[in-house]
């Protein structure tokens, strides 16, 4: 568990030309906050750690441009992401709760191109969804999605949606 280890981890800050970090398996509950000081980083992947939040102070990393994150347990999309003002693409797969998206996230919508989430049940869609006027790829895949997300038909920039296995009955005309 490197979250403990004291050679490690205060080496972290001197990577400051890193651009991609992937903390894949690591059994970690959240990222640590020294991973965060990292103020080139572009790229972030948690794959396989049950995270449950992330810290705020994730705002900090003003380049980060990509989130991949896997094997969460968020209940709902963490307040934080809302402020990276660069993120352009956030993929979240097999959260173990329902997830519950924020009408923070509206706050991305100069900058969020592609969103996904996969095998993660969601409920709805926020009203204010639409207001993500970036968004090209929306994909909502094995989400249990009991309806349309109507909102998707008033993003004007969108060009590929995935609704594949949910619970949809009806697509709106």
């Amino acid at each position: 568990d490197f979250t403990l280890d004291k050679k490690i981890l205060p080496k972290v800050p001197k990577l400051t030309n890193l651009m991609a970090l992937k903390l894949g398996s690591n059994h970690l509950q959240e990222i640590p906050s020294v991973f965060l000081t990292l103020g080139q980083l572009t790229y972030l992947s948690s794959v396989g750690n049950p995270l449950n939040t992330i810290n705020d102070s994730i705002g900090m990393l003003s380049a980060l441009r990509f989130i991949e994150f896997s094997g969460t347990n968020f209940d709902t999309l963490p307040s934080a992401l809302c402020g990276l003002n660069r993120l352009q693409s956030l993929s979240i797969n097999a959260n173990a709760d329902t997830l519950y998206i924020p009408k923070d996230i509206t706050s991305l919508h100069g900058s969020l191109s592609e969103l996904k989430i996969y095998n993660t049940v969601m409920d709805t869609l926020p009203d204010e969804f639409y207001k993500l006027e970036k968004l090209q790829k929306l994909v909502l895949y094995k989400c249990s999605l009991p309806y349309f997300p109507y909102h998707v038909s008033k993003l004007p920039a969108l060009k590929e949606l995935w609704l594949d296995s949910n619970s949809i009955r009806e697509i709106p005309k």
